[in-house]
């Protein structure tokens, strides 16, 4: 079937993001070249120009609250927050704050409160091969938005090589993202 709604000529590399406001009126597109498009849902004509807001591939994107805020992530290391400020048929991106990461970010989960985000990165050859010549090539972090507060989550499992006679996955302490507190 032919589409109904047509966004083209605009991104030169493929689309690797995309978001929907929280209104349905604007979608968002993100691509390989960091550059963040938004577009009017209706119409499929862009809105603004067109930004760049990351060196390399944005891969996630996600409106907060009622759409003033949107979250990025690149593989340039960096997590935004940045507020959306709309002023006629233009759109603006303001740096809120900055989540660094050591790694590469493969992706990002966002909490229901959106108060806090789960980060899970690719780390280089040279940081896994520093702990104990081996470690895991990926670290998941949990993120406190308002205070940029990092906790670092052990998500792997232990191998029979590492793990001592008598332990159990239950001997593990559970780990809960998303408590109410």
């Amino acid at each position: 079937p032919e589409p109904r709604l047509k966004l083209d000529n605009v991104h030169r590399f493929r689309v690797t993001t995309v978001a929907i406001s929280p209104d349905n009126s604007y979608l968002l597109t993100g691509d390989r070249e960091g550059r963040i498009v938004i577009w009017d849902a209706q119409t499929g004509k862009v809105v603004g120009s067109p930004r760049a807001l990351h060196n390399g591939e944005v891969v996630m994107s996600q409106f907060l609250g009622d759409g003033s805020r949107l979250l990025t992530a690149g593989v340039d290391r960096r997590i935004v927050l940045w507020k959306v400020v709309k002023t006629g048929q233009q759109f603006a991106f303001e740096k809120i704050s900055q989540f660094d990461q050591e790694g590469m970010v493969v992706n990002v989960a966002v909490s229901p409160r959106e108060d806090r985000f789960l980060s899970v990165i690719r780390l280089s050859d040279k940081l896994t091969k520093k702990a104990n010549g081996q470690g895991p090539s990926t670290r998941v972090s949990l993120w406190t938005i308002a205070t940029g507060k990092e906790r670092v989550i052990d998500v792997a499992t232990r191998d029979a090589a590492t793990r001592n006679e008598g332990d159990s996955d239950r001997d593990r302490d559970p780990f809960v993202a998303w408590a109410a507190n």
